[in-house]
């Protein structure tokens, strides 16, 4: 039993992020892990890149603020999507 991906992550069978590859996940489980794992690339990506290299490491607080804002926003995304 799969999980419905959103279409704007599909191509073929396979989401696609510039880091990362993964075939279509098997269970929601695994495509929880995986969004999560790229909430918190994009955070730690964004905040060095607008406040230095290692900016996100000494500040775990921002890195978590900001993962959490993003899954919050996806979620309002999928939600309005219905």
């Amino acid at each position: 039993m799969g999980v419905a991906i959103p279409p704007f992550l599909c191509y073929n069978y396979f989401v696609v992020y510039k880091h990362i590859h993964m075939a279509t996940p098997r269970t929601e489980l695994d495509y929880a892990e995986w969004v999560t794992d790229q909430y918190l690339y994009h955070a730690v990506k964004s905040i060095d890149a607008r406040l230095g290299e290692g900016y996100a490491r000494k500040n775990p607080i921002l890195v978590s603020t900001m993962v959490s804002l993003t899954a919050t926003e996806h979620h309002k995304t999928l939600s309005n999507n219905d």
